[in-house]
């Protein structure tokens, strides 16, 4: 449904399954208004306003040849700038990154409107930084413990391997998310999280060695409840 409404193949009424797009995606003039999408975030993460508070930026460059001397126009140029920023992109654009993307404080990437792709090359590293999603990245940093993160209406498709989440100490509402063919697992989970997942479909790859869905690294009281159907509030408890 999202590539038909971009590509202006669908022809019908328009249609918003889901509380997020229906914040947004039936405005015929949202692009007008993007920073409103943070006004439209659900569960725990809902008083995350990333780049709101800040201009748009327009990513018009899809190079990535200098990240020490990055070059205006390149999302990387854009994400070390200081301040809060709306990251947009001009055009489609698929991005290799040629080292890991360090992300900075109040920075939101919006990419609605074009069909933009990182891959096939580093990451994106989000570390010691504020007013985004953190999912833990230390066994033993104990502040993690009070971590409440919900991660809803994504999908997470072919060529991904892990960690769709990877989630310590905290507590993570897993809902609504689309997982497919994934390389060797969708969900983690170490150091005693509460994970809920409700309402995700999980279609698992060919390979009979990379079915798990749950990688879980237990702990005495750790669990994983599941609901993987992908129908309300329909549940397996893992033990």
């Amino acid at each position: 449904m999202r590539s038909m409404l971009r590509r202006g193949k669908y022809w019908g009424p328009c249609q918003a399954t889901n509380p997020v797009d229906r914040c947004w995606r039936c405005w015929k003039d949202w692009a007008n208004y993007r920073p409103k999408l943070a006004d439209c975030v659900p569960g725990f993460g809902h008083k995350i306003t990333g780049g709101q508070k800040g201009p748009i930026y327009i990513v018009t460059d899809s190079s990535d040849n200098d990240f020490i001397n990055s070059k205006p126009g390149t999302l990387c140029h854009a994400v070390i700038q200081n301040g809060p920023l709306w990251i947009i992109f001009a055009r489609d654009m698929h991005i290799k990154l040629s080292q890991e993307l360090i992300m900075t404080n109040d920075k939101t990437i919006d990419a609605r409107g074009a069909d933009v792709h990182i891959a096939y090359g580093a990451g994106i590293m989000i570390q010691h930084v504020k007013n985004v999603i953190l999912l833990g990245a230390s066994d033993s940093y104990a502040p993690d413990k009070m971590m409440q993160v919900t991660i809803a209406y994504n999908h997470f498709g072919r060529g991904l391997i892990q960690r769709m989440p990877r989630c310590r100490l905290g507590i993570f509402h897993v809902v609504n998310n689309d997982y497919t063919h994934w390389q060797m697992y969708a969900i983690g989970g170490c150091k005693n999280p509460t994970i809920t997942s409700q309402g995700d479909r999980f279609i698992a790859p060919d390979d009979s060695s990379a079915k798990e869905v749950t990688k879980r690294d237990y702990a005495a009281n750790e669990y994983m409840m599941n609901g993987s159907t992908g129908f309300g509030d329909q549940r397996e408890i893992y033990s």
